[in-house]
């Protein structure tokens, strides 16, 4: 009798039809390959996911934290779409001997190009020249007057200099931004190899910043590190663009701060409580421009995700998986991958 594979978090309804899920169902080893395209309710991801000993999750869209996990010891493998399993209680996993590949299937393969700079500046550009408002006022019938900003000669500050920031910082500097960094583990010899100016202290950064990018993961390091104080060293005209994770910055002081001309403007993708509440106030402010976490959802990744998830769980039934988060790790492994890490 063949295993039941159970692909959670589908939403755009890509990994689902893709070739290798095609592949896969055709297996004399697997029974069914079910695919859940809406969100489970987190009350019954237990229930749901209990006939599968094979998970295919799509990023972090079904949270696995400890009580999830141990409601499920028949689960042998969670084939985690992305580079990280920070919403996976790894600690507990390893206890239950539950393995958590992610990243690559073919490790000879490198990362891929970040795609991040096209939403970043696509955002940084929307609020400069007010696109938003400009856009519904033509379709209103209106010829409205208009004086934008341009990017060309602002500074750029970026969190996190990893492979997303160093795209962004790219991008930047062809436009003809000045460029600076800071990160938690950032040497001077790391920016200047990206031609970027580094900066020691964080609260150094922030008042120079006409933009500030964020590209930390979310971990016990980055958790509210743009708190209030924090946002109050920005300047007034200040915009932030967060596509890393919404916990990062404070987000109650931000509403405040761009409700009330304290914060000139914000490009954000990720937020606190996904889905956005219908009524969370940011909605209703004019100098934002919010996108629902669609900074991973670009064609070429998720045929790369349907292709990665796929090739870890051929090689978990044909007995040769090798790379797995849990395989051979160190409890300082463990605990890294449980917190999510450090991108700087």
């Amino acid at each position: 009798m063949g295993v039941r594979i159970a692909v959670v978090g589908d939403y755009e309804g890509i990994i689902g039809p893709s070739a290798p899920i095609a592949r896969l169902k055709a297996r004399p080893d697997v029974d069914a390959v079910d695919v859940f395209g809406e969100p489970i309710a987190r009350d019954a991801i237990v229930s749901t996911l209990s006939p599968y000993p094979i998970v295919i999750a799509i990023r972090e869209r079904t949270p696995f934290p400890a009580e999830i996990v141990q409601a499920l010891p028949d689960l042998e493998l969670i084939s985690q779409a992305g580079t990280h399993a920070a919403h996976v209680d790894l600690a507990v996993a390893a206890a239950q001997g539950l393995m958590v590949p992610c990243g690559p299937a073919d490790p000879s393969k490198g990362p891929s190009p970040s795609l991040m700079p096209e939403l970043v500046f696509g955002m940084v550009l929307s609020l400069l020249r007010d696109l938003g408002p400009l856009q519904a006022a033509m379709a209103s019938g209106a010829w409205p007057a208009s004086v934008g900003r341009s990017v060309q000669g602002r500074t750029l500050g970026i969190l996190g200099l990893g492979r997303h920031g160093r795209a962004v910082a790219a991008v930047a500097k062809l436009l003809g931004m000045h460029v600076v960094a800071w990160g938690p583990t950032l040497t001077p010899e790391r920016a200047a190899a990206s031609g970027v100016e580094h900066v020691a202290e964080l609260d150094d950064m922030l008042p120079r910043c006409d933009v500030l990018s964020v590209h930390l993961k979310l971990s016990d390091l980055s958790r509210g590190l743009i708190d209030d104080r924090r946002l109050g060293l920005l300047p007034a005209h200040a915009i932030i663009v967060n596509t890393a994770r919404g916990a990062i910055v404070d987000e109650d002081s931000m509403v405040a701060r761009l409700a009330d001309g304290r914060l000139g403007g914000a490009g954000l993708d990720v937020f606190v409580t996904e889905p956005l509440p219908a009524d969370h106030p940011i909605r209703s402010l004019p100098n934002v421009v919010l996108t629902p976490h669609v900074g991973f959802t670009v064609d070429r990744n998720l045929e790369e995700f349907a292709s990665d998830t796929v090739g870890h769980v051929e090689a978990y039934l044909d007995r040769r998986l090798a790379r797995a988060v849990l395989l051979d790790a160190t409890a300082a492994d463990v605990e890294r991958a449980r917190v999510g890490g450090t991108a700087d």
